[in-house]
């Protein structure tokens, strides 16, 4: 009889560890600022519990041999690599809590393989212009156009005949603005044929015409004024009147305490009636391997609940002065983009694009951030950037890629 209790206790202990096991997810994530949603779901309840592993490119590990996280949370998710070996998450939208609707206006199209959702986007950031006050009084709307900020350069640059310019209102080789540019121009930079980078030629083209024939003093001016004016912050450069405008994105900025922002401003950038997104946004996925998911279908499903994502905001806020937003940037759902984001940074009241005036990326190739690095970035730093120079530096990072 003692045997037989025996064996029962150990059974029963088995069966418990068995159950909790099964009761726990791995999500893998390089944002940090999920710590925070992680923590707020675990102790929001005891039926499920998230385990997190920071990775640096959970891309690529999920691309690659060994076993496979139940979740993943991270930028740079949105490839066919990616989606191929992830599960449906039309689940979500099945209980009325969520609808397709809730979410802005095409940000959903990069999480689709075909008809059906593997990732859902989390957050996403928009690149903005940041100014000073001073040197910018009463500058309307909520965002600056393409042409009108063109325009603008040309009356306040100084030394745009050939001369090395003491200021310069804005020029779109800083912080490789030009990419920023050609997005909003249509250029459509994105995943094709055989799983590598196409676009639209004939808008970069368009887009590659306005970067020839923005007003500028010279491009070895330009480059010498951001030798000696642009190596430091440039909230002191906007200061001291040397430049009009300079490029970051809505988080970067408003990341920033408010005493460093203190007579600064910022607007967004927009083009045939759209606002730009960044290339950062974070999607949300389940391996087609997990083995333990229901931890990650419970968090799923509670992280995409919009009184989930406004309480979270509002955690970030009191947490930390340098924070920002839902998993830093901007939920993808419309609604927690009001009070809740306004109410810790007033900065944003009344003035977030409206749910179909974003123009989002699509799905992009798998080594996109190399390329972006290795190809785009460096082909956009050189004077004479056309279609086919682009191709050139395509294939060559192709081939050395092939070689490797």
């Amino acid at each position: 009889m003692v045997r037989l209790a025996l064996v029962c206790v150990v059974g029963a202990l088995l069966s418990s560890c068995n159950q909790l096991e099964t009761r726990v997810s791995t999500l893998w994530t390089n944002v940090p600022e999920m710590a925070l949603c992680v923590e707020k779901f675990n102790t929001s309840q005891r039926d499920w519990q998230i385990l997190l592993e920071y990775k640096d490119d959970p891309a690529a590990v999920l691309a690659g041999p060994g076993p496979k996280a139940d979740l993943v949370i991270a930028r740079g998710l949105a490839t066919s690599a990616v989606k191929d070996g992830l599960v449906p998450l039309g689940f979500l939208f099945d209980g009325g809590n969520l609808s397709r609707t809730s979410f802005y206006k095409g940000i959903l199209e990069a999480g689709q393989q075909g008809e059906t959702y593997k990732l859902l986007p989390v957050s996403f950031d928009l690149p903005i212009l940041i100014f000073s006050e001073k040197t910018v009084p009463d500058l309307p709307g909520f965002s600056v156009d393409l042409e009108s900020l063109k325009s603008q350069n040309a009356r306040f640059s100084v030394g745009l005949d050939g001369k090395s310019p003491t200021r310069m209102a804005f020029s779109p080789r800083w912080q490789s603005f030009g990419l920023t540019l050609l997005h909003l121009k249509g250029a459509d930079f994105r995943e094709g044929f055989q799983r590598t980078l196409t676009w639209d030629s004939s808008r970069l083209n368009e887009g590659l015409s306005m970067l020839h024939t923005w007003p500028s003093p010279g491009w070895d001016q330009v480059t010498e004024f951001q030798r000696k004016y642009l190596q430091s912050d440039p909230v002191l450069v906007l200061n001291l009147n040397r430049i009009q405008f300079f490029p970051s994105t809505l988080a970067t900025f408003l990341s920033r305490p408010w005493q460093e922002r203190r007579g600064l401003d910022f607007r967004f950038v927009d083009s045939r009636g759209l606002v730009a997104a960044t290339d950062s946004t974070v999607w949300a996925g389940i391996p087609s391997s997990s083995l333990t998911r229901g931890a990650a279908e419970g968090f799923l499903a509670w992280l995409f609940r919009v009184d989930t994502q406004e309480n979270l905001i509002r955690q970030t806020r009191a947490g930390d002065d340098r924070a920002f937003g839902l998993a830093r940037g901007l939920s993808a759902l419309v609604v927690p983009n009001g009070k809740a984001l306004a109410d810790g940074w007033p900065d944003t009241e009344g003035r977030m694009p409206r749910a179909d005036q974003v123009a989002f990326w699509g799905e992009l190739p798998a080594d996109w951030s190399a390329l972006k690095a290795a190809v785009i970035r460096p082909w956009l730093e050189t004077p004479s950037a056309s279609e086919e120079s682009l191709k050139a530096a395509f294939d060559k990072f192709r081939s050395s890629s092939s070689r490797n």
